[in-house]
C-alpha cells in the first residue's frame, strides 16, 4: 500500500484502517516492521537475570519478565520470542506515576514507544501504589488516542481494588467493561481459566495476531498457557483466544458480550490475562505476547505499508468428485475430481495522517482490494461414514489421486475439501460408492465339432464398475486377467466365476458334450462259414453301433484264398475263389476310434474227391 502526505505543513503519522467484507466497523491494523515496546510493572521483592540476544545482561524485577521473554535466545530462536524484531524496556508503575510523558515521549516531545505493556503479575502487585496516577491515565488515554498500542495484562482492569481505580478507567479504549462499574454486566458472571496448574485456551480468530511473528495455529488450536482466568469482566471486541475449560455462556444482561477470554482486542488496544502465576509464561504465552505487542504496533511515519493481517478467510469453492474405481487387488482407490478455484476476502482500506504539531487528523479515499491465497493442495479421505470432514492434510495438488486404503471395495464414501494457502477449507464434497453390478462373463468351447482329444475353454471378463479381480477356473484356481483359457479331457459341466474388485461375482457354466474317445462296437459279418460246394458265397457287412461321434466307415479286408488289403465297406460282396479266405472287418467312427476287429471265415470246396485208398478186386 501507499500513500502521500497530506501536505508540507508538518510532519506526519499515519495509521492504517480496514473493514472486512460484511463487518460494520474500520479498526486499525499493524503498520510496522519493529516494535518498542514499554512494560510499566508493578514492583516486586523477587528478580530475574538474563543476557539477552545482543550480549547484554539485565537484572529487573520478575514482573518486568516481558524484556526477558523477547529477548533472550531460546531453543526456538536464537533473537527471542521476539525474533529481534520487539525490543523492551521497563519501568516500574510508581516511577512511571511520577512524570508519565517522560518514558513516554523523546525530548522533542515525539514517542519512543509502539506500544505499551502494563503488567504482568498476579492481582498487578495488589498494592495501592501498584494503581495509575490520574495523571499516568490522562498520559495514556492520549498515548492510545493517537494510535499507540496498549495491552493490558491480567487483574490490571476488573472489579475495583485499591490497585486499578484510575486504571479502570482505560477499559472503554479497551471495549471491556467489568462489574460493579458498568451495571450492564451481571454481578454474578462466572469465571473462565484456573488459579493453579497450567490451563489450555483455543484460537478463536485467525489473522496477522496467530501468525506473525509467530505461527501460533489456525482455528481450533489448543494452546498451554500458565494458570490464568478472567476476573469479573466481558470483553465487547475481538476474542482471538478463549479458555477451554468453559462451556457455559457468559455474556452481559442484554446477551451481548464475552466473559470468555483469554485474549480480547480491539483497533490498537488489547487485553490478555498473563500475569496470574507470578511472571511465569509458557512458550506458547510468550509467542502469543510477541504476535499481540506487534500487532499493536499500528502507527508509522511511512508512506507504504506491505499490510500483513489482511487475510484470506474464506473458503474455496468446493470440488466436484467426477470418477471413483477402487481396486481391491492393491488396496487402492482412483479418485478424480474437479478442479476448486479459490475465492479470496475482500477488505476496505483507508489511511489517517496525523499532525504532528497540531494532531489534525486527515483521512484518505477508501479504496478495495481482494486478498485471494489461491488453492494449496486437496484433503482426501476415504471410509465408511457419509459426512466425515478431511483432516485437512493436503494430501496432492492435483486433480486426480490414488489412494491405499484397505476398505470394502463394494461400499464406501470419499471425501475431498480443497485448501487454499491461507488454510482455509471449502465445503466438502462427498461420494457415495456403492458397486452392486456383477461383472460380464462369457465362456466358449475352442470348437463344437466332434473331436477325440482335449477341448479348450476360454473364459472371458470385463466389470466396468470397481474393476475385474480375476477369473476362476473349474479347478478352484484364480486368474488375475481378463481372459483365461482352460483345457478339458473329457465331456462334462464346467463352471467359471468372474469377481470385480467390489467382490460381485458372476457364475458361468459350459457344458462339454463332443469329445469322443470311445470306438464304436464291432462289426457283425454275416456269411456262411461252413465247407461248401458253390461257385460263390455271399458277405454282408453291418457296422458296429457308435453313439458319441457315429460310425463314419466301416473296412474290411480278405487274406486267404482271396487277398484284399482294407477297402470300405458299401454293400453285399461274393467270394468265388476256392478254400478257405478270412475276412476281416472294422468300424470307425467320426473321430477316428476304431472298433475291434470281426473276423468271420468262407469255405469254398468244388473239386471232386480222388480214391487213392479204395481197391476194387473182381473175381
Amino acid at each position: 500500500m501507499d500513500w502521500n502526505s497530506p501536505d508540507n505543513q508538518q510532519p506526519y503519522n499515519y495509521m492504517l484502517y480496514r473493514k472486512q467484507e460484511g463487518g460494520s466497523t474500520f479498526q486499525t491494523v499493524p503498520a510496522k516492521a519493529t516494535a518498542n515496546v514499554l512494560n510499566i510493572y508493578p514492583p516486586v521483592s523477587l528478580s530475574i537475570s538474563f543476557t539477552n540476544w545482543k550480549g547484554q545482561s539485565f537484572t529487573l524485577p520478575k514482573s518486568a519478565s516481558l524484556k526477558m521473554w523477547m529477548e533472550t535466545p531460546n531453543a526456538e530462536n536464537p533473537r527471542g520470542y521476539g525474533k529481534g524484531l520487539i525490543n523492551v524496556d521497563a519501568v516500574s508503575i510508581p516511577d512511571f506515576n511520577k512524570n508519565p510523558d517522560a518514558y513516554l515521549k523523546n525530548p522533542d516531545g515525539t514517542y519512543k514507544y509502539d506500544a505499551v505493556f502494563e503488567g504482568a503479575w498476579d492481582g498487578n502487585g495488589f498494592q495501592p501504589e501498584d494503581d495509575y496516577s490520574p495523571q499516568a491515565v490522562a498520559s495514556l488515554k492520549k498515548w492510545i488516542a493517537d494510535g499507540r498500542g496498549y495491552l493490558a495484562g491480567h487483574d490490571t482492569i476488573m472489579y475495583q481494588t485499591v490497585w486499578n481505580t484510575h486504571t479502570d478507567e482505560l477499559r472503554q479504549w479497551l471495549n471491556i467493561k467489568v462489574v460493579g462499574l458498568d451495571s450492564a454486566v451481571p454481578n454474578n458472571i462466572p469465571t473462565a481459566g484456573d488459579y493453579s496448574g497450567n490451563v489450555t485456551v483455543r484460537v478463536k480468530n485467525k489473522g496477522l495476531l496467530t501468525n506473525y511473528p509467530w505461527n501460533i495455529g489456525d482455528v481450533g488450536t489448543i494452546l498451554t498457557v500458565p494458570a490464568s482466568h478472567t476476573t469479573s469482566q466481558i470483553s465487547y471486541g475481538d476474542v482471538w483466544m478463549d479458555y477451554t475449560n468453559f462451556n457455559g455462556s457468559s455474556t452481559d444482561i442484554y446477551g451481548q458480550g464475552n466473559g470468555n477470554y483469554y485474549l480480547s482486542t480491539w483497533n490498537n488496544t488489547a487485553m490478555i490475562q498473563t500475569g496470574h502465576s507470578t511472571g511465569n509464561a509458557t512458550p506458547d504465552e510468550q509467542k502469543v505476547l510477541a504476535n499481540t505487542l506487534f500487532y499493536l504496533s499500528q502507527i508509522t511515519n511511512q508512506t507504504s505499508w506491505d499490510e500483513h493481517s489482511g487475510q484470506d478467510f474464506n473458503a474455496p469453492n468446493a470440488p466436484t468428485i467426477t470418477n471413483v474405481v477402487p481396486n481391491s487387488k492393491t488396496s487402492q482407490i482412483s479418485v478424480d475430481y474437479s478442479s476448486a478455484s479459490d475465492n479470496g476476502t475482500t477488505y476496505q482500506y483507508y489511511v489517517q495522517a496525523i499532525g504532528m504539531n497540531n494532531n489534525a487528523r486527515i483521512n484518505s479515499n477508501i479504496q478495495t482490494s481482494t486478498i485471494t491465497s489461491g488453492i494449496k493442495g486437496y484433503s482426501i479421505m476415504v471410509d465408511n461414514n457419509p459426512n466425515t470432514i478431511p483432516d485437512g492434510i493436503i494430501e496432492t495438488t492435483s486433480t486426480h489421486y490414488v489412494l491405499n486404503q484397505n476398505i470394502n471395495c463394494r461400499d464406501f464414501y470419499v471425501h475431498v475439501a480443497a485448501i487454499d494457502n491461507a488454510g482455509n477449507m471449502s465445503s466438502i464434497a462427498h461420494y457415495h460408492y456403492v458397486d452392486n453390478t456383477p461383472p460380464n462373463l462369457s465362456v466358449v468351447a475352442s470348437t463344437t465339432n466332434w473331436i477325440n482329444g482335449n477341448a479348450t475353454l476360454t473364459a472371458t471378463a470385463s466389470d466396468s464398475e470397481s474393476g475385474l479381480y480375476g477369473i476362476q477356473l473349474p479347478d478352484g484356481n484364480w486368474i488375475q486377467n481378463g481372459s483365461v483359457s482352460y483345457t478339458v479331457s473329457a465331456n462334462g459341466t464346467y463352471t467359471f466365476q468372474a469377481r470385480d474388485n467390489a467382490g460381485n461375482i458372476t457364475t458361468k457354466s459350459i457344458t462339454v458334450s463332443n469329445i469322443d474317445t470311445t470306438a464304436p462296437g464291432s462289426p457283425v459279418i454275416t456269411t456262411n462259414s461252413s465247407w461248401i460246394n458253390a461257385s460263390s458265397v455271399p458277405v454282408s457287412i453291418t457296422s458296429g453301433v457308435d453313439g458319441q461321434s457315429g460310425v463314419n466307415k466301416t473296412e474290411y479286408k480278405l487274406e486267404g484264398a482271396t487277398n484284399q488289403g482294407y477297402i470300405s465297406y458299401s454293400q453285399p460282396f461274393s467270394i468265388s475263389n476256392e478254400r478257405v479266405t478270412k475276412i476281416t472287418a472294422r468300424s470307425i467312427d467320426n473321430v477316428g476310434n476304431v472298433s475291434s476287429e470281426s473276423v468271420s471265415y468262407v469255405r469254398i470246396d468244388r473239386s471232386v474227391p480222388m480214391n487213392t485208398s479204395i481197391t476194387i478186386q473182381l473175381k
